[in-house]
Formats: C-alpha cells, structure tokens, sequence
C-alpha cells in the first residue's frame, strides 16, 4: 500500500516553500507553522525530517513569537531540498507489513563521550579528539555510526531521523 499527499496538499506544499525561498526575514511564529505543516507531511516523503532540524534550531533563537531574524544559510538549504525533492519523493512510502524490530537507542554528550543500547548490549566511547569541538548533531551521528560498527549488518539497516531502527531480514 501506498501513501501519499493529496495533489490540493502537494500544490500547498510547494506554494508554502517556494514562498519561503524568496524571504530573507521571519518571525518565530511563521517558522513554527512551516515547521509544523512540514512535520506533517514528512510522514509520506522519506528522510524529509532530516531537512526539518535546522528549523527547529533557527526556532530557538528568537526571544519572542514576533521578533524578526534573518533566515540563516542552513535554513535556506533545506527549504531548497524541499523545493526540489518533495514532489519527486511524495509517494514513495509504502505502509509495509509489521516485522520484527530491534530498537537501538545512542546518544553523545558535549565533549565527554557516546554511547549506545541494544537488548542487554551496551557500548561507551569516548569522543575522539578531532570531533570534540564539532557541532552536537555531528557527535549524534558518529554514535549511531559507531552503533552500527558495533551490531549491525549493513543489509539490515534502516534509519530515520535521530532514530536507527534495525529489522530483522524474513530471507533464509
């Protein structure tokens, strides 16, 4: 089965963004309500809520609901991937059947180490040196990728947003 925006929410969709590209200046709320429509419809567009984080940390550096910031870069780069690729990618979500899943659960700190869970499993690492000074999320993912060096099986691997999920393949 499929799942897909509705072409009257596909056209709002890239209205909303292509008007979004041209602006230079927000306030908190019209990010909020980007974010929130774009939260919506990454149920059906695959690996979009990746192009969604930077507006959450652009969200969080307004003092008030109606101050007015300059859009940063990284904002403007995912509102380009929305641009190019929600149209494309709408639909490509197919509602499969349940299968078994294991959850693997990371998390990194600032600048002490990262860590990882699975089962009765665990591992903790200390961040290496050239990645200490680095942004959070980039710390984020080298545990997720340390994860999967550890237990996975690249066949078996899927990954969505902050979450790695690994199923268990039903071929002998």
């Amino acid at each position: 089965m499929e799942a897909c925006l509705s072409d009257i929410k596909l056209q709002y969709l890239w209205d909303l963004v292509g008007s979004w590209s041209r602006r230079s200046h927000c306030q908190a709320r019209e990010v909020e309500e980007l974010t929130e429509y774009l939260q919506f419809v990454s149920q059906v567009i695959p690996h979009s809520c990746a192009f969604i984080c930077s507006l959450y940390d652009f969200c969080s550096t307004f003092p008030s609901p109606f101050s007015l910031h300059k859009i940063p870069w990284t904002v403007c780069q995912d509102i380009e991937w929305w641009c190019k690729f929600a149209g494309e990618w709408n639909g490509v979500h197919f509602i499969l059947p349940e299968r078994n899943i294991i959850h693997v659960y990371t998390d990194a700190s600032g600048t002490k180490g990262l860590g990882g869970i699975i089962g009765s499993e665990w591992f903790s690492a200390r961040t290496p040196w050239q990645y200490r000074t680095r942004h959070i999320q980039v710390k984020e993912m080298y545990a997720v990728i340390y994860a999967i060096l550890c237990w996975g099986n690249p066949s078996m691997i899927n990954m969505s947003s902050s979450t790695l999920i690994m199923t268990q393949s039903t071929k002998p």
